[in-house]
């Protein structure tokens, strides 16, 4: 008898609401993100979404698992459905500036983490990462105030910034 699964079997699951359908492949599809099992966590939020396409908590655990796949473009783009259809989760905010970071694109990623802190002023991962971002873009001052509203939420990833750039 085998434990590991080949992918989401839609019929399993026929007696549920879509809703409830949906959540439960997200679920499955966030505990094999977590796992590193990123090709088969891709396939559980694609039949997620497809059970109810306006569900923003499946966009954004696949842009993370298209995020892991290198696939920044797929993030960005899933963040974006997030974000239109829960504008006012910082997360998604978060996770698109992330993704705009890495393809370089420090423009959108700042617009989008400064969203996110007019959110949520206590999202201490955005401080952080917008700190990272504005010190790439030469603001050592506001590199250093970001990390330190960070390290202020309990974000103590920021110290070794701090320690290093800051002094």
């Amino acid at each position: 008898m085998s434990c590991r699964s080949n992918g989401p079997d839609e019929s399993t699951a026929s007696h549920l609401s879509d809703s409830i359908q949906a959540d439960e492949y997200r679920r499955m599809g966030t505990s094999l993100a977590m796992k590193d099992q990123l090709e088969l966590a891709r396939a559980y939020f694609d039949t997620s979404i497809k059970f109810m396409p306006d569900y923003a908590s499946a966009y954004a655990g696949r842009g993370l698992v298209r995020f892991g796949l290198k696939d920044f473009q797929g993030a960005v783009k899933d963040a974006t459905k997030a974000i239109f259809l829960e504008p006012n989760e910082e997360d998604w905010w978060g996770n698109r500036a992330y993704a705009k970071m890495t393809m370089q694109n420090d423009t959108g990623a700042m617009n989008d983490y400064n969203h996110a802190l007019e959110l949520n002023e206590d999202f201490a991962w955005a401080y952080f990462n917008r700190g990272c971002l504005k010190f790439k873009l030469g603001d050592r001052a506001g590199a250093c105030d970001d990390w330190g509203k960070a390290f202020s939420r309990d974000f103590y990833q920021a110290a070794d910034s701090i320690f290093k750039y800051c002094r």
